[in-house]
């Protein structure tokens, strides 16, 4: 049996690590039968229009976890294999404690190849160390299903590098540092437990098409990883897998059937699904001489809103199906297809408050211009702290909704989004401040200073202040008695100002604090050293 996320699971169109391990296992004529609950590889995203979210109240639905949530996907063209597995995207160890000791008892494996704990950590659910005890609890409950049951337990990928993932590699280090001990420790006579190296085995630069999920080369090398523990640990096998010279290419074909099509809310975009297919880029411009923007999409269908009336936008379609080795792999784009935008949704919500707290975060707005029949609000609030995270999204009656911190991570910064939901469908989003989750109002910042780096400009530094989400610059003229003027807003804690005539010396600058609305005292006001004009 093999345990495990998405990168075990696989999508549509992929070969997957568990189906060239299978195919190894054959060549090395070994009798065997790989079980589980399921067979199949994650299914391709629906394509659909907007729909709104249930409201915070609704009850979710009465429903058993399902094991196999997400299953049903195809492997590549000409795949057929005994594909029985226990994986699933976004599966944690976490999760899987508790769900192995049934599908154990069920199903009844000889081995079971576990490969988990890269969301337990790249979604903020555990540190290396409460891992490694998860690790152990899923280990201990395997057993008790079946207490002859041997184990064979993989360490962790390093992602390729992406700007704010940096604790997230420290956090695969570590774990992967203290891992093999554990599995040592765990191992017995009756029940082995081996560790395999996939972080060693498997390059996530070469072998991936998004810096971690295995394309076809990578799903040879995890399965390689396997493969030698099978061969020198358990005795499966006489000769570890071989990766092949030459590896498959993924079909990447332009899209066909191109539509565009004038709603309510905006342009519908629709195109034929391309089996396989990781993704799209669509593209858009509302003229011909108009720059093109981009969007990336998992279904075949584009969505855009916030458009302009009576003005005629353009879009192509071409198949992404991720990188290599640093190298974007899509086809070529389709032919153009177009429409003329007569939007009718309501625009964004005006004056959102938000006021975060030590228990509870609350949000408050009001309704957008215009006459609307209002269904329902949208509330987003999204992670910025954390990588691979969901954002909460509910649907809200009225102008006001109350989060409990419970739903989120104290410490973490978050960004806040609103629309509304009318009888047109989904309007424009607006955005509410960046919040601090569990904190209230800042204190003010200290230790302002300021320098010139030329006469006319300024450069302003100042202490961070504690659970400050972001900081608002105040200026006027020294020795005057008006109040100050905002000069503009930064998360930094630095900030620049210039045109400052006749010289910035004779300017006096403040700086205030903000965690969502709520706004610390002013600091201590400064005014920059005089410099001397060089003639």
């Amino acid at each position: 049996m093999i345990a495990g996320d998405s990168m075990s699971h696989g999508q549509e169109g992929d070969f997957t690590w568990r189906y060239r391990l299978w195919q190894w296992l054959r060549q090395e004529q070994v009798n065997f039968e790989f079980v589980g609950p399921c067979s199949g590889t994650k299914k391709r995203d629906k394509s659909q229009p907007p729909s709104p979210p249930p409201f915070a109240d609704e009850p979710p639905p009465k429903e058993a976890p399902d094991p196999c949530a997400f299953d049903g996907g195809g492997y590549a063209d000409g795949v057929q294999f005994g594909s029985c597995h226990l994986s699933r995207w976004g599966k944690q160890a976490a999760q899987c404690v508790d769900e192995v000791n049934q599908q154990i008892a069920r199903f009844e494996p000889d081995y079971l190849l576990v490969f988990l704990g890269f969301n337990d950590l790249g979604w903020g659910v555990s540190g290396p160390e409460t891992l490694i005890d998860v690790m152990k609890r899923l280990v201990h409950n395997a057993r008790d299903a079946k207490p002859s049951l041997k184990l064979a337990i993989a360490n962790i990928p390093q992602r390729t590098p992406i700007d704010g993932t940096e604790h997230l590699a420290e956090m695969v280090d570590t774990y992967n540092k203290q891992i093999p001990a554990s599995i040592s420790a765990w191992d017995s006579k009756e029940s082995s437990a081996r560790l395999v190296k996939v972080r060693e085995a498997y390059d996530c630069f070469a072998g991936s098409y998004d810096g971690i999920h295995p394309n076809a080369l990578g799903e040879f090398q995890i399965a390689k990883a396997f493969s030698q523990v099978l061969v020198s640990e358990f005795g499966i096998g006489a000769k570890e897998l071989s990766v092949p010279p030459q590896i498959p290419k993924r079909p990447t074909p332009v899209p066909k059937y191109v539509a565009a099509k004038a709603v309510s809310y905006g342009i519908a975009v629709t195109w034929d699904h391309v089996y396989g297919a990781i993704g799209y880029d669509v593209r858009s411009r509302n003229s011909d001489d108009s720059e093109w923007d981009y969007w990336r999409k998992t279904s075949n269908r584009h969505d855009t809103m916030n458009v302009q009336d009576g003005v005629k936008y353009e879009y192509q379609i071409r198949t992404y199906n991720g990188e290599s080795s640093g190298e974007e792999v899509t086809s070529e784009w389709s032919p153009v297809a177009a429409a003329v935008a007569s939007p009718k949704a309501a625009p964004g919500p005006t004056d959102i408050i938000v006021t975060p707290g030590v228990s509870e975060l609350v949000l408050e707005w009001q309704q957008p211009y215009g006459q609307w029949i209002m269904d329902r609000y949208e509330v987003q609030v999204f992670d910025a702290s954390a990588f691979l995270t969901f954002p909460l999204v509910r649907g809200v009656r009225g102008n006001r909704d109350t989060i409990s911190n419970d739903e989120l991570i104290s410490g973490h910064r978050y960004a806040v989004l609103i629309r509304a939901w009318t009888q047109e469908g989904p309007g424009s989003f607006a955005t509410g401040r960046n919040f601090i989750a569990g904190h209230g109002r800042p204190i003010e910042p200290m230790n302002l200073q300021a320098e010139t780096t030329d006469s006319v400009t300024a450069k302003l530094t100042w202490k961070p202040s504690q659970y400050a989400s972001s900081y608002r610059v105040w200026v006027r003229k020294y020795g005057e008695e008006f109040e100050f003027d905002v000069d503009g807003e930064t998360e930094d804690t630095e900030y620049g100002v210039t045109f400052l005539i006749p010289g910035a010396w004779n300017f006096e600058f403040s700086v205030s604090a903000f965690n969502g609305n709520l706004e610390s005292p002013k600091s201590g006001s400064v005014v920059p050293p005089r410099r001397e004009v060089e003639l």
